[in-house]
């Protein structure tokens, strides 16, 4: 768009240029046509020789400001292309750009699923763990609940064995009781027997 615009600015000014010495030619020919040889010689040679000084003078002007548009129709052309390459090139950085925050983005959303898998492992985790200790503690008491009843059970089993020796020797001592008195009895059976056949005789 610069480029345009500055081309069209330098041809206005080329035409106007241009329609400037069509100015000065047709008043070098009306004068000309008006002199009728009124004019003396030199001083139609010195109109002459003004009026093609200032028309060669237009001329260089016209012909240094068309080089001059030339050189900056060039350089902008230059420019131009220059500008093309960069937009070029820029587009093809920013393609990669675009690659590679698309690669990104897949795997931030690859690193968020596994974030989310390990969570989701380490909440299992913990719950294992806390059943895990609830269950020692659980074995914890039922071991503690087992050596309490098992030491129980040696205090009984010594109780019941020393009740056992005590009921056994209560029994020792009433079977020689119950002998001294099966002794006596039959003493007294003995005695009763000769006291009655003495009374009967």
């Amino acid at each position: 768009m610069v480029l345009e615009s500055t081309k069209r600015s330098q041809e206005e000014e080329l035409s106007e240029f241009q329609k400037q010495q069509e100015v000065l030619r047709s008043k070098y020919n009306e004068l000309k046509a008006n002199m009728d040889g009124r004019v003396a010689a030199e001083e139609h040679v010195a109109m002459v020789n003004e009026l093609k000084r200032q028309l060669q003078q237009q001329q260089e002007d016209g012909k240094r400001d068309a080089d001059d548009l030339m050189g900056k129709i060039s350089a902008l052309q230059a420019e131009k292309k220059a500008l093309l390459l960069q937009r070029n090139d820029l587009s093809a950085d920013n393609k990669i750009l675009e690659a590679e925050v698309e690669a990104t983005k897949k795997s931030r959303r690859k690193l968020q699923r596994r974030v989310g898998q390990l969570k989701q492992q380490l909440e299992d985790a913990m719950e294992k763990e806390v059943t895990a200790h609830q269950y020692l503690a659980n074995l914890i008491t039922l071991a503690e609940s087992i050596a309490g009843e098992r030491d129980e059970l040696v205090n009984m089993t010594k109780g019941l064995e020393a009740e056992k020796q005590g009921v056994l020797s209560q029994m020792m001592e009433g079977s020689v009781r119950l002998g001294r008195l099966e002794e006596k009895v039959k003493s007294d059976c003995l005695f009763c027997s000769i006291v009655l056949s003495q009374i009967m005789s």
